[in-house]
């Protein structure tokens, strides 16, 4: 964007454009008029011809052909090898069939909104959602790639979810009647996860080449944000490790099961300890929010500690775990 401006302590205008061959000039305009200065900066704009984008001639303008040619190239280098997994089969096999050949600046929210309330009658409000994150980080990218003028799939809504409040944490008391109805090693796995906050896919890749003094080291190959990080092990954690060595194949510390052997164990072990799933949504996950939740309530502890452990890019996603009690707020003004 072509602007006039002033420099601190100098009179005159200057001029910030793109010439003729696209680079970025700042140039005095010699003159403290201010429609003067307007007047050059339109003649050195005017002249100008945009310079062709080899974006544009390689990538073409279908959604289909830029996801494919410039987002997914550009997604891999940068992110996990899992994260990377996951968004190209939601680009192959969910948005592709959808928006495929639709032309990245005829992609509208109207289009976009007819989509998102039609998967929603198949799939979960947080698998919609997460694809349509997908959708708009191609298109954001397109906008910086100067391929479209404005990102209009970004102003469709997205309907609410109405299951949010089924989603819970667990109080240790609760936790440890879950554990109660466990058998030995499926106790143990629940138990290195409700007290590291490890996802399930970093704790289903762990190695015992990953303990390290006391602590467990994430490589980033492993984590979902492509960033290592370190969980030192309290005392629970570690009985854990030590009691899944007798179940362990010998590398990895979790024995080697699928996810979902894990995920349906804590739920039956959990309507055997009198939980009502069908009002509050229990799975491995909340073990992880359990985690995040006990420690971002609890005053001592700094919240950016807590984003730390849980490898939150931004403190936006820790403070969502931040639950203000009316005794809180009452020790609050108290200390005032």
């Amino acid at each position: 964007m072509a602007k006039i401006y002033k420099r601190k302590g100098s009179p005159q205008y200057y001029a910030n454009f793109k010439d003729a061959a696209g680079k970025r000039r700042r140039v005095s305009l010699k003159t403290t008029n201010r429609r003067e200065a307007n007047a050059k900066l339109k003649e050195l704009t005017a002249a100008r011809t945009p310079k062709p984008s080899s974006k544009r001639a390689d990538f073409g303008k279908t959604f289909m052909g830029y996801a494919v040619g410039r987002f997914l190239p550009a997604h891999k280098a940068r992110t996990a090898a899992s994260t990377h997994k996951r968004v190209s089969d939601c680009v192959f096999h969910t948005l592709g069939p959808v928006f495929g050949g639709t032309l990245l600046s005829e992609i509208t929210p109207p289009m976009v909104e007819a989509w998102l309330y039609k998967r929603l009658d198949t799939y979960k409000h947080n698998t919609v959602a997460k694809e349509f994150a997908i959708l708009k980080a191609i298109l954001n990218q397109a906008l910086r790639d100067e391929i479209i003028p404005t990102n209009r799939a970004a102003l469709a809504l997205m309907p609410k979810n109405r299951d949010e409040s089924t989603r819970t944490h667990l109080t240790r008391d609760e936790f440890q009647r879950i554990i109660d109805e466990c058998t030995e090693a499926y106790g143990a796995v629940y138990t290195l996860l409700f007290n590291t906050g490890m996802r399930k896919g970093e704790a289903t890749a762990l190695t015992y080449d990953h303990l390290v003094n006391g602590s467990v080291f994430l490589p980033k190959s492993i984590t979902k944000t492509a960033e290592s990080r370190t969980i030192p092990l309290n005392d629970a954690a570690k009985a854990a490790i030590e009691t899944l060595r007798a179940y362990s194949d010998g590398e990895h510390i979790i024995p080697p099961k699928s996810r979902s052997v894990y995920f349906t164990g804590i739920q039956r072990a959990a309507k055997r300890a009198g939980f009502d799933l069908e009002e509050r949504r229990i799975g491995l996950h909340t073990l992880r929010r359990s985690f995040a939740t006990l420690l971002a309530n609890n005053p001592a502890i700094p919240i950016t500690t807590t984003q730390k452990l849980l490898g939150h890019s931004s403190l936006t996603q820790t403070s969502k775990y931040v639950h203000e009690s009316p005794e809180s707020m009452v020790d609050a003004v108290q200390t005032l």
